[in-house]
């Protein structure tokens, strides 16, 4: 039996990036030393026998999709803070380092083309007056991914700054 992933949900959402891991869940198992069924039981919503350890689990998990630059790698950690009224934000400079204009200008555009989207999820869902509880999964995903797009575009600024100001001073 399949189950339809919820968006923003945490475990949900690191099963959707184990996936994408080289190789998949299997893969990604036989790295961390545990077997296939164990991690494949760990990351489904039901398994009541079967939990990730959040003290070294889940960022061990993280630290590998991550390394091998899964796309999407850090959304059940978004999703936590998420769920708690917060946003995992990335460290300035973390993930944007040396991005020239034309990059931050791309990286511009995208911002504009999420901001519509989460807009569009917004207005779609109240033409009819009522919200329902997909439709407000739907806007607090796409309005989750529009602040962190935001800040990838300020972390990107700062860097350039940064990098400006080094080459002033050295100039």
């Amino acid at each position: 039996m399949t189950i339809a992933p919820i968006p923003m949900h945490p475990l949900d959402e690191l099963y959707q990036a184990c996936r994408k891991y080289p190789g998949g869940i299997d893969a990604l198992a036989d790295r961390m030393g545990t077997t296939r069924a164990m991690l494949y039981n760990k990351l489904r919503q039901g398994v009541r026998s079967h939990y990730i350890h959040f003290d070294d689990e889940l960022s061990e998990i993280l630290f590998c999709l991550q390394e091998t630059k899964v796309p999407d790698a850090t959304r059940a950690l978004e999703a936590i803070c998420w769920r708690h009224g917060m946003l995992a934000i990335p460290a300035p400079g973390s993930n944007v380092e040396g991005v020239e204009q034309k990059q931050a200008l791309k990286l511009l555009g995208e911002q504009l083309k999420t901001n519509a989207e989460a807009m569009t999820s917004f207005t779609d869902a109240i033409e009819d007056g009522k919200i329902t509880a997909n439709e407000m999964i739907r806007i607090e995903a796409s309005f989750a991914t529009a602040w962190r797009s935001m800040w990838q575009i300020l972390s990107a600024a700062r860097s350039a700054h940064a990098g400006q100001n080094t080459a002033e001073n050295h100039g």
